[in-house]
């Protein structure tokens, strides 16, 4: 399919022993997969996706209390086809 830059894959949720505040708890765990493509997606972007996908599944009621807004960090500078996130080569333009 044409125009697709990543694909988030979902684990089935299986219930398993995990450490939480120096015990032993079972807990739902999920796996989640991210495969993007480096030439449309930085690396760095599809971190904090993958991270924030994460979050919000770790705590549902935080989607609610975001209410539309994003989670906490930078804005995203992509104007004029930057890849935000790569690194600059010394001497080359900005």
């Amino acid at each position: 399919m044409p125009g697709q830059a990543a694909i988030l894959g979902l684990g089935a949720v299986r219930r398993l022993p995990w450490e939480h505040d120096g015990g032993v708890a079972l807990r739902d765990v999920v796996t989640l997969s991210l495969s993007f493509d480096h030439r449309v997606v930085d690396g760095e972007q599809a971190a904090r996706f993958l991270a924030d996908v994460g979050a919000l599944l770790e705590d549902p009621a935080l989607a609610l209390a975001l209410g539309g807004r994003t989670l906490d960090h930078p804005p995203l500078d992509v104007a004029n086809g930057a890849r935000p996130g790569a690194r600059q080569r010394e001497g080359a333009p900005a």
